[in-house]
């Protein structure tokens, strides 16, 4: 009877032990502990840019690899503004909007332009020839709260395509920094920045970038150094 009762204690002395092992958390539970909040919180935080502009903002590069000379330098007073067709001048604004953390807003024509590059080849050409305005879909209510804008587009015959042109009529750009970038296969850009500058005499145009459309694996560093070198970011 006594040994009966002394396996009896010795199995519940057991029982309370596991049980309060059970407490302790894995090593490997993919949880930590943070002694500064008092609990066990998730190691996988993301953060979501917000916008106060309410026209077409992105949010940036999230990448968890990013050094804090990579971060955003947030600007409200910058724009970036872009007319793309094939998507490397979108590419060049987002890129743009990452180091800079200005607004960025995209130039839509009314009508969408055809995706056979032939054909559009010959719209270009007409629209340049016929020096048309084409109408937008999309409209920046209020211009006056940024002191610089990026303008962006694709070199087409040698020239901003026409929806730039709209745009940059469009508002009072008069004692603003302007700076344009593009994308580009063949050809030279510096007809549309002279076109550019006759378009905004009032504006103070800065040096542009353009990078092919073939070497765009070097895009953000070219980005970048073009940024420091503007002082745009540090």
């Amino acid at each position: 009877m006594f040994k009966k009762l002394f396996i009896l204690c010795i199995t519940i002395v057991m029982v309370c032990l596991l049980s309060g092992c059970n407490n302790v958390p894995s090593p490997n539970s993919g949880t930590s502990v943070n002694s500064n909040n008092g609990g066990v919180f998730s190691d996988n935080k993301t953060s979501t840019a917000e916008s106060e502009s309410g026209i077409n903002i992105s949010s940036g590069n999230n990448n968890n690899s990013k050094t804090n000379e990579d971060e955003p330098q947030t600007d409200a007073g910058i724009l970036i503004a872009y007319f793309s067709w094939s998507g490397h001048t979108k590419q060049l604004a987002e890129e743009i909007q990452n180091l800079t953390g200005g607004d960025i807003f995209e130039v839509i024509p009314e009508t969408p332009y055809t995706d056979d590059i032939n054909e559009l080849s010959g719209i270009a050409s007409r629209e340049q020839r016929d020096n048309a305005r084409p109408q937008l879909a999309a409209h920046i209510d209020d211009i006056s709260k940024y002191d610089t804008v990026f303008v962006g587009y694709p070199n087409w015959w040698n020239n901003m395509p026409m929806p730039v042109f709209t745009f940059l009529e469009e508002y009072d750009l008069s004692g603003k920094t302007v700076i344009p970038f593009t994308s580009y296969g063949n050809g030279v850009w510096s007809k549309s920045v002279n076109s550019l500058k006759e378009t905004l005499p009032n504006s103070t145009i800065k040096d542009g970038l353009a990078v092919q459309e073939n070497n765009f694996n070097s895009m953000p560093q070219e980005v970048r150094e073009w940024l420091l070198k503007l002082e745009i970011i540090q």
